[in-house]
């Protein structure tokens, strides 16, 4: 069974049925009902109450959580390995590098958030001191590719989490499943206990069902004013 992340809840969608076929042998992997707008906009404004929250907790604080999420998920491997060949077709050397990257990326990106300091400018009539101050942003909203599906999801969750966002992110329609369990787990696991420190959404609905499609593009998401930025990553 697979669910959605949203709000810190796992829930069930009630639009279309969609299904994850295995590529390499057209076995159909799992079949759920895709989400409607108004889940899409639950998981906006959950992320950014979790941005209140998250953003002022000290670099230390985060690197406990991010660090501790990574650790469940170097003890979930092999499993989520293993699904993730399913549905996407690869090798186990292909998805073992796909899955690994994510484990890379939250260790990289918390580290390089240490040594991201600020810069004070001096002013040429000495009247003004100008300072440069790093601090989070806010919502992010990301898409996933369907070819690596996990890597992606990598270079989306470790420079977002680390720097004190939050985010709202869609997986492919294709390679789903991999992208939903690790949303499980962050639910499930021991980053999120009694209180909503970061906020991982995981919506999944077709272009028309979720109305966050690529038809909405930017323009859908002008009246979410705590989206701060948007990321796609497209093959081809």
């Amino acid at each position: 069974m697979y669910f959605l992340t949203i709000n810190g809840k796992s829930v069930q969608g009630t639009g279309a049925i969609e299904k994850i076929y295995n590529p390499a042998t057209g076995e159909v992997l799992a079949e759920f009902n895709s989400v409607s707008a108004e889940p899409c906009n639950e998981a906006l404004s959950a992320a950014d109450s979790a941005f209140k929250l998250w953003s002022k907790k000290s670099i230390e604080e985060r690197e406990k959580s991010i660090l501790s999420f990574r650790q469940e998920l170097i003890e979930k491997q092999d499993e989520l390995v293993k699904l993730l060949m399913d549905e996407t077709g690869k090798s186990l050397n292909n998805a073992t590098y796909d899955y690994e990257m994510l484990i890379n990326c939250l260790h990289f990106f918390n580290e390089e958030n240490k040594r991201l300091y600020g810069k004070i400018i001096p002013n040429r009539t000495t009247s003004h001191l100008n300072i440069i101050e790093h601090v989070p942003l806010g919502v992010v909203v990301g898409y996933l590719a369907f070819n690596f599906p996990i890597l992606n999801l990598g270079y989306k969750l470790g420079p977002i989490l680390a720097s004190g966002c939050t985010c709202v992110l869609k997986p492919s329609s294709l390679t789903t499943l991999t992208s939903l369990k690790i949303g499980e787990g962050i639910n499930a696991g021991s980053v999120l206990i009694n209180e909503p420190l970061y906020d991982f959404n995981l919506p999944h609905g077709g272009l028309k069902e979720s109305g966050i499609g690529k038809e909405c593009s930017l323009y859908s998401l002008e009246e979410y004013y705590y989206v701060k930025r948007l990321s796609i990553k497209r093959k081809g």
